[in-house]
């Protein structure tokens, strides 16, 4: 059309008189647009279902020019944004009811990609723009969403409540992401809310109970946030939040001038506390009920209230009891516990002080707290095995008590013992691996604890390569775990894990990493059998790269097919693949299907071609989220036949000199960098790309541990867009001594492997708080068995673990190193010495060993509780005798 238009411009400046031109184009128009718009409009719906944006361009810019030639398309794109909404809502709506992150995402992905095809398409034009705001607006507020809640304004609340994700302290349910862009993208959809005030009233509580319970990631992005809506919205509709600011900063400095009158009046015997003062006016809290305080609080609040009332003379305190906390020492047991606990659970607690059994009526009496409340505190401390009451039974589930089982006539009493600790565990949301050490107990651990433990949704059992069990009894877990990180073995167990009732409907968070894969083509053919994961919104698949399968990419992408993972939105990984694979990795549904995944990844190619050829192929993250890519290629030499360090459990194959590269998305998204598949001292060549793009904005490396082996630097500082030296925060040496130079000023956790003489390197961080040292055996020729250099962390002054493993040792250390290890104990929090046989080692008198080890555990233990410590130890000896874990 364009062609003959042209064509007859052309004419008439060749042939006829210019006066002549406006209605030839008129009648040009009229015949091939005008009359034709029937079937423009048909094939508009077509590049707009097939997302053609260049195509749709050249459209625009043929019809625009005639009159109303717009007002049918700019129909056809409202109905398509508002039908595209509707149907993405309504694809996650079970889950995202619940779930604030999942629905205002779902939303921001549809108008990011239909933002796109109005700036791309229509050139950013006027009219169109209004009409993304007007579908945006209609689907926003009416979806399948707000008609299951039965009102509109579950829009307003979930947004509300995606914005206390993001503002709380870091968890595992938020990825580490720049804030400031998520508080842009907040306010995209802010501004199709129509009741706003519905989200003021949900972002005014969820603010205060953030303020209150010192909960706030950072009071700059709270400030952030805030300056935001004030901008949009005007100072009313903030100005209650800022006061809420200054009322925790005016209680910042009243707590330290109160600090100051309680040391000139020398009141050295009341209790420690801080305190916020609040005005009524800015916070919606409601006074307590009222109660009896108890004899050992009084007085702290007493001259608390004369110390306000002094400098503020006519004011009014009114205590909000139900929002405050303390801590309680167990004086009575042994180890002492502290009990974080409420104001509430406090007053009855301290009744024991008194007397050591109470009936229900005379603890009620005796407090004054409201029989309703009374009862709900009673029963959370009955289940939480603090107290116990005689006339309900110790083995009965006391997860499902009620209040109105408890008669008043009944008879408590503090429990004297945490023998079934677990019960006091069983009500925490999450389980980390600092919960389960030692890790060889860990099998037993998950077949007779875990499955008791009824509230447990987040299980991180770490993602630490040589931290994995050879047999994970998932099919006996029954807990509806919504998050769950952990290394396995095979790729079979994960297969188990997904099959698994109800983590198959319930895991919205699945990160892996895979040690070996040994077995991966084999479970190929069991992937088609899995069943839907119906709430997986985020997967991690992650490997080292010292290994490969031929099967990696085609394992990873049939795992997450929309078939399996319906709702995914976000995927890590990192692969071995060959050119083949990336070929066929642009192609993917992964990167180009209707869910819009967040694609973060990193993986290896060996090939000789050069490696722009290959940077072709490279994907730039999805379609829907574009990554700026980056890249290595480097080549390393023959490993040498007689190599003079073998550390046992590291793969050493003879390999030819060949060409890798690495290419990986920004930022890098991993908190490591991945093992390559020769050490860094047989890399000859090295050299990083960073693609261009027209993405401008990197966001900064998740990086944070590092691997040095043999006093090199890691081939990681190379890339600057990975590696930041004020970033890394836990470092691994591996056959390393005291010539190496760390120079990581925040380094907190140090990993020794075959490495002891490196404690006496001049360059270690003051920042270190724990280390593991690990010694094998086989090594101790270049490694060295020389405990003087445990002389050396007298100099870290934050230290406070230290873990020792030796794996295959004929002989322990003998007596004068025995006490060398003992006297570094009494600055330790915890502390353990571990003996490990390796069954694959040269044959050595196993029995004998065995007899020494016992031995020296025992000398160790007797040499550390000798010794005159000022705090209280708690010993624990495994049963065979073979290792000793101390805490302080």
């Amino acid at each position: 059309v364009a062609q003959r238009r042209d064509e007859e411009v052309n004419r008439v400046e060749s042939y006829l008189d210019p006066s002549t031109l406006p209605a030839l184009i008129k009648k040009v128009e009229e015949v091939l647009i005008r009359d034709q718009f029937e079937a423009i409009y048909t094939e508009a719906k077509a590049l707009l279902h097939h997302e053609k944006h260049s195509d749709l361009a050249l459209l625009f810019k043929l019809v625009s020019p005639v009159p109303n030639a717009t007002v049918e398309g700019k129909k056809i794109v409202e109905d398509l944004i508002h039908q595209m909404g509707i149907d993405a809502i309504e694809r996650v709506s079970a889950s995202a009811l619940n779930d604030s992150k999942l629905y205002v995402e779902t939303i921001l992905e549809i108008h990011i990609k239909f933002f796109q095809l109005v700036q791309e398409a229509f050139s950013n034009e006027q009219d169109f723009t209004a009409v993304l705001h007007k579908a945006c607006g209609k689907f926003i507020n009416n979806n399948a969403v707000t008609t299951a809640a039965g009102n509109k304004t579950k829009s307003p609340e979930l947004l509300a409540r995606y914005c206390d994700v993001l503002l709380r302290k870091r968890s595992k349910a938020v990825e580490e992401t720049d804030l400031e862009e998520k508080f842009n993208q907040i306010m995209v959809v802010f501004n199709y809310i129509e009741d706003k005030d519905v989200f003021q009233k949900f972002y005014d509580k969820m603010l205060a109970k953030r303020l209150v319970g010192q909960l706030s990631a950072s009071d700059d992005y709270e400030e952030s946030m805030i300056l935001k809506l004030k901008q949009a919205c005007g100072f009313k509709y903030t100005s209650k939040l800022e006061r809420m600011f200054q009322d925790i900063g005016v209680s910042k400095n009243l707590i330290d001038q109160y600090r100051t009158y309680c040391e000139k009046l020398r009141l050295d015997d009341i209790v420690n506390f801080s305190v916020m003062v609040l005005s009524s006016k800015s916070w919606s809290f409601s006074a307590s009920p009222n109660f009896v305080l108890p004899v050992e609080l009084k007085k702290t609040f007493e001259i608390f209230t004369k110390f306000y009332t002094q400098q503020h003379n006519g004011r009014k305190l009114t205590w909000l009891h139900q929002y405050s906390k303390g801590d309680l020492q167990t004086l009575y047991t042994k180890p002492k516990y502290i009990l974080h606990v409420s104001t509430y659970q406090i007053i009855i607690l301290l009744l024991f002080y008194k007397f050591s059994r109470w009936t229900v009526e005379r603890m009620q009496d005796e407090t004054q707290i409201k029989d309703d409340l009374f009862l709900q505190v009673l029963c959370g401390l009955l289940k939480s095995k603090l107290i116990k009451c005689a006339e309900i039974d110790d083995d009965d589930d006391l997860d499902d008590l009620k209040e109105t089982y408890i008669e008043m006539n009944y008879n408590i009493q503090i429990v004297d013992h945490f023998e079934r600790l677990v019960y006091f565990i069983s009500h925490l949301r999450g389980l980390s691996r600092k919960l389960c050490y030692p890790s060889w107990n860990l099998c037993e651990f998950i077949t007779k604890i875990l499955n008791h433990l009824s509230a447990l949704r987040s299980l991180d059992l770490g993602m630490e390569s040589s931290f994995f069990l050879h047999h994970w009894p998932f099919k006996t877990i029954q807990m509806p775990l919504i998050y769950l990180a952990i290394t396995l073995n095979i790729t079979g167990t994960l297969l188990d894990i997904m099959s698994t009732e109800p983590l198959s409907h319930t895991l919205e968070q699945l990160h892996i990493k895979l040690c070996d894969g040994s077995y991966l083509i084999n479970s190929l053919d069991a992937i088609r059998l899995l069943p839907r994961m119906k709430a997986l919104h985020t997967f991690s698949f992650v490997k080292s790269y010292n290994w490969d399968s031929i099967v990696e990419w085609t394992f990873v992408n049939l795992l997450t097919s929309s078939n399996i993972m319906p709702v995914l939105r976000r995927m890590n990984f990192s692969l071995v693949i060959s050119v083949d694979d990336l070929i066929r990795m642009r192609n993917s549904a992964l990167f180009t299907d209707f869910r819009h995944i967040d694609v973060h990844y990193a993986f290896i190619i060996n090939d000789d071609r050069p490696h722009i050829e290959l940077l072709n192929y490279v994907p730039c993250g999805s379609q829907s989220h574009p990554r700026q890519i980056a890249s290595a290629t480097f080549i390393s030499d023959c490993w040498p036949d007689n190599q003079p360090f073998r550390t046992p459990g590291q793969n050493y194959l003879t390999k030819s000199k060949n060409r890798q590269h690495l290419f990986y998305s920004l930022p890098w998204i991993f908190n490591e960098f991945f093992q390559l598949s020769v050490p860094d001292r047989c890399i000859s060549e090295l050299e990083v790309f960073i693609s261009s793009s027209s993405i401008t904005k990197i966001h900064s490396s998740h990086l944070i541990k590092l691997n040095m082996s043999d006093n090199l630097a890691s081939s990681t500082s190379f890339f600057s867009q990975i590696m930041s030296s004020n970033k890394i925060m836990e470092l691994h040496l591996y056959r390393c001594n005291r010539q190496v130079s760390m120079n990581l000023p925040n380094v907190s956790h140090l990993i020794l492997i075959d490495s002891l003489d490196s404690l006496n390197s001049s360059s270690l961080s003051l920042n270190i708080r724990s280390i593991q040292i690990i010694l094998h055996y086989q090594c101790l020729s270049f490694a060295g068995g020389d405990w003087t250099a445990l002389h050396s962390l007298s100099t870290l002054p934050l230290l406070n673990s230290l873990r020792i493993i030796l794996y295959g040792m004929h002989i322990p250390p003998d007596d004068t190193n025995c006490q060398i290890i003992a006297k570094i104990t009494p600055k330790l929090l915890d502390f353990s010495f571990c003996f490990r046989r390796i069954y694959c080692q040269d044959s050595y008198d196993i029995d004998a060993a065995y007899k020494k080890h016992c031995l020296f555990i025992k000398q160790l233990q007797n040499c550390i509780l000798n010794l005159s410590l000022n705090k209280q130890a708690y010993v624990f000896v495994e049963k065979d005798g073979c290792g000793l874990i101390i805490w302080f």
